[in-house]
Protein backbone atom coordinates (compact mmCIF):
# COMPACT_ATOMS: atom_id res chain seq x y z
CA UNK A 1 0.00 0.00 0.00
CA UNK A 2 1.31 3.44 -0.94
CA UNK A 3 1.62 6.19 1.62
CA UNK A 4 3.78 9.29 2.05
CA UNK A 5 6.34 10.64 4.46
CA UNK A 6 7.82 14.05 5.20
CA UNK A 7 11.25 13.05 3.87
CA UNK A 8 12.93 16.41 4.45
CA UNK A 9 11.82 19.98 5.20
CA UNK A 10 9.34 21.07 2.52
CA UNK A 11 9.41 17.69 0.72
CA UNK A 12 6.93 14.82 0.95
CA UNK A 13 7.73 11.51 -0.71
CA UNK A 14 5.14 8.99 -1.88
CA UNK A 15 6.16 5.36 -1.71
CA UNK A 16 5.69 2.11 0.18
CA UNK A 17 7.39 -0.05 2.79
CA UNK A 18 8.11 -3.73 2.31
CA UNK A 19 7.50 -6.08 5.26
CA UNK A 20 11.20 -5.84 6.13
CA UNK A 21 10.67 -2.09 6.74
CA UNK A 22 12.68 -0.86 3.74
CA UNK A 23 11.23 2.33 2.16
CA UNK A 24 10.73 2.42 -1.63
CA UNK A 25 10.12 5.98 -2.88
CA UNK A 26 7.92 6.57 -5.91
CA UNK A 27 7.70 10.37 -6.28
CA UNK A 28 8.44 13.64 -4.47
CA UNK A 29 5.98 16.47 -3.81
CA UNK A 30 6.09 20.00 -2.45
CA UNK A 31 2.95 19.58 -0.29
CA UNK A 32 1.43 16.82 1.83
CA UNK A 33 -1.80 17.22 -0.14
CA UNK A 34 -0.10 16.42 -3.45
CA UNK A 35 1.68 13.43 -1.89
CA UNK A 36 -1.60 12.20 -0.42
CA UNK A 37 -3.36 12.55 -3.77
CA UNK A 38 -0.60 10.55 -5.51
CA UNK A 39 -0.68 7.78 -2.89
CA UNK A 40 -4.47 7.63 -3.07
CA UNK A 41 -4.32 7.35 -6.87
CA UNK A 42 -1.66 4.63 -6.74
CA UNK A 43 -3.80 2.70 -4.27
CA UNK A 44 -6.75 2.88 -6.69
CA UNK A 45 -8.85 4.89 -4.27
CA UNK A 46 -10.57 8.25 -4.26
CA UNK A 47 -10.12 10.79 -1.47
CA UNK A 48 -13.15 12.07 0.32
CA UNK A 49 -12.94 15.69 1.34
CA UNK A 50 -14.93 16.99 4.29
CA UNK A 51 -15.24 20.20 6.25
CA UNK A 52 -15.20 20.71 9.98
CA UNK A 53 -16.02 23.70 12.17
CA UNK A 54 -14.31 25.44 15.04
CA UNK A 55 -14.60 28.74 16.89
CA UNK A 56 -10.97 29.72 16.39
CA UNK A 57 -11.44 32.07 13.45
CA UNK A 58 -11.22 35.85 13.79
CA UNK A 59 -14.80 36.16 12.53
CA UNK A 60 -16.35 33.56 14.84
CA UNK A 61 -16.99 30.20 13.25
CA UNK A 62 -14.37 28.96 10.84
CA UNK A 63 -14.98 26.12 8.40
CA UNK A 64 -11.92 24.10 7.39
CA UNK A 65 -11.85 21.85 4.32
CA UNK A 66 -9.56 18.84 4.37
CA UNK A 67 -9.32 15.06 4.41
CA UNK A 68 -8.48 12.31 6.88
CA UNK A 69 -5.37 10.13 6.71
CA UNK A 70 -4.92 7.44 9.33
CA UNK A 71 -7.52 9.06 11.56
CA UNK A 72 -5.77 12.45 11.44
CA UNK A 73 -7.45 15.47 9.84
CA UNK A 74 -5.28 17.19 7.22
CA UNK A 75 -6.53 20.76 6.66
CA UNK A 76 -6.32 22.36 3.23
CA UNK A 77 -8.23 25.65 3.36
CA UNK A 78 -10.30 27.79 5.72
CA UNK A 79 -13.61 29.48 4.87
CA UNK A 80 -15.71 32.13 6.58
CA UNK A 81 -19.05 30.58 5.68
CA UNK A 82 -20.35 27.05 5.70
CA UNK A 83 -21.66 27.53 2.15
CA UNK A 84 -18.13 28.34 0.88
CA UNK A 85 -16.71 25.26 2.64
CA UNK A 86 -19.47 23.05 1.27
CA UNK A 87 -18.91 24.36 -2.26
CA UNK A 88 -15.14 23.77 -2.04
CA UNK A 89 -15.66 20.28 -0.61
CA UNK A 90 -18.03 19.38 -3.44
CA UNK A 91 -15.61 20.74 -6.05
CA UNK A 92 -12.69 18.75 -4.66
CA UNK A 93 -14.70 15.54 -4.43
CA UNK A 94 -15.86 15.92 -8.07
CA UNK A 95 -12.30 16.57 -9.28
CA UNK A 96 -11.00 13.53 -7.41
CA UNK A 97 -13.65 11.32 -9.05
CA UNK A 98 -12.58 12.49 -12.53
Amino acid sequence: MYTYINSEPGLWTTGFRKPDGKWYPESDHSSPHDAHMRATHLNGEASTYVYITSETGPYGWLWTVGYYVGGRFCPMSDHRTEAEAAQETARLNREDDA
